[in-house]
């Protein structure tokens, strides 16, 4: 999950790709095979809700990307901008990068945590789509 989710936050840096779309399906999918595969409720549940707290985390990060972004564009536009108001804008990011990688780490433990090798291995299998 940990790389799924660096993939999205490379995309969305970058601006290539429907990211959005992308994750979005690839967490479905994985909801599903969650869902058919762990049979125990209470590791089931647990397995989607750190998915939905995934989700969240990604989302509060995309947000933090996109506050700089709009106090990146200000900057850009005001001629008289100086280093300290675009320092402004980046310097809250490194906050938020820890946030967003210690988030996403915890979701990756817990998911290895929750799951046998057997079970990963068919997680991984079936959302690349092999037999």
């Amino acid at each position: 999950m940990f790389w799924v989710g660096l993939a999205t936050l490379i995309m969305l840096i970058s601006g290539t790709g429907d990211d959005t779309r992308a994750f979005r399906k690839r967490v479905k999918e994985m909801e599903k095979v969650i869902t058919e595969l762990i049979t125990e409720p209470a590791r089931r549940d647990t397995a989607l809700k750190t998915l939905t707290e995934t989700q969240v985390a990604l989302s509060a990060h995309r947000t933090r990307l996109a506050e700089m972004g709009t106090c990146l564009e200000a900057a850009d536009r005001n001629y008289a901008a100086t280093e300290a108001d675009y320092n402004s804008c980046v310097d809250p990011l490194d906050a938020g990068w820890d946030v967003a990688t210690d988030q996403l780490l915890t979701a990756n433990k817990r998911f290895h945590s929750l799951l046998d090798a057997a079970e990963w291995q068919t997680i991984q299998d079936r959302l690349s789509h092999k037999p």
